[in-house]
């Protein structure tokens, strides 16, 4: 009904948000998760932009 596929969910991802909220519909954790992978991937596609590798820190 509606549904639409954002990439690949890892199983340990879902258990990880299970364990925020065990009670949690299966919809809620998956938005959950698809949040968090969206948010990791803008930040890797920003730092490739501007020419940085890894986790985005500034050199000292």
């Amino acid at each position: 009904a509606g549904g639409s596929l954002v990439g690949v969910v890892h199983e340990t991802q879902v258990l990880a948000g299970w364990r925020t909220d065990p009670l949690a519909q299966v919809s809620d954790v998956m938005a959950r998760v698809r949040k968090t992978h969206a948010v990791r991937a803008q930040t890797r596609r920003l730092a490739r932009m501007k020419g940085r590798r890894g986790g985005g820190q500034k050199p000292s």
